[in-house]
């Protein structure tokens, strides 16, 4: 008997496709991890292009001890800053007036409203201007109180707005060396307002920027030029006018437009009243 042949084995029959997952049949588990990937992925492209921005986890630190050394900076640098200021009142009536001051310690005067505050020689100093157009200018003794300790004593002054449980102030930062002072504790009529802006020049250290926002009123400094070259020449008591107030009230409508419906008059704005300063009240 002859022996039979093996059978031929051919290729193997492919095997029937798996039926396509039904809605029913993914997982819940599943469904969440595709869905939190898909998210990250869109997340990422719109961080990429710029549509949002990563959260700054810095960005609602206490900035107060900065804020402090940038201040105390500027009160010790030397520079000459000339700026403008103004006073918008609720009522709309506005007071004008540049400013400027030139500090090489231990000198340091303001000038502003068409007079002058300071300290020379170690001697106070004030000049002012009367309705009648007269400059005077007086100087005291030599002063009592060391300039140091003077000094300290305003930064002691300063620094209590922002301690305790609930401060005075409250500080943040933004960009381009500028603090954000926002009044926590209900202080009526507090010194730097509701909330203030500090910007401070990189170079120089001085106050190149302040806003104030006080109950009738908000304040605005904002610097023109800036050097850091004092001479003595700039230590002059001399007159400048153009540092006198300039104020503007509101329009009056004319006869042939109806009359305004009546507001609550605030007090106007006038020479007397004390120009902002970069000094702790």
């Amino acid at each position: 008997m002859e022996p039979s042949e093996p059978p031929t084995l051919g290729p193997p029959e492919p095997a029937p496709p798996e039926p396509a997952p039904t809605p029913s049949s993914i997982s819940p588990r599943r469904a969440a991890v595709a869905g939190l990937v898909v998210g990250l992925m869109v997340c990422s492209a719109l961080v990429g292009f710029g549509v949002l921005t990563r959260p700054d986890p810095e960005a609602g630190k206490d900035r107060s001890a900065e804020f402090m050394a940038a201040y105390s900076r500027s009160r010790t640098s030397t520079y000459r800053m000339e700026s403008s200021f103004k006073r918008e009142m609720r009522t709309g009536a506005v007071l004008e007036s540049a400013r400027e001051v030139t500090q090489r310690m231990p000198d340091r005067l303001v000038r502003q409203f068409g007079g002058l505050t300071g300290q020379l020689d170690g001697r106070l100093v004030g000049c002012t201007s009367k309705p009648d157009g007269e400059y005077s200018c007086q100087q005291g003794d030599k002063a009592g109180q060391s300039l140091g300790a003077e000094l300290e004593e305003e930064l002691t002054n300063l620094r209590s707005y922002f301690v305790g449980p609930r401060p005075l102030y409250r500080v943040t930062r933004s960009g381009d060396g500028c603090y954000h002072l926002k009044q926590d504790y209900p202080l009526p009529d507090p010194p730097f307002g509701t909330k203030a802006e500090f910007c401070f020049d990189e170079a120089t250290g001085a106050v190149r920027r302040l806003v104030r926002d006080l109950d009738l009123a908000t304040e605005t400094l904002e610097a023109a030029t800036l050097v850091a070259a004092v001479t003595d020449a700039d230590f002059s008591l001399a007159r400048e006018t153009e540092f006198d107030e300039q104020i503007r009230r509101p329009e009056v409508p004319s006869a042939t437009s109806a009359p305004a419906a009546p507001a609550p008059v605030a007090p106007e704005p006038s020479a007397t009243v004390p120009s902002p300063t970069t000094t702790a009240p």
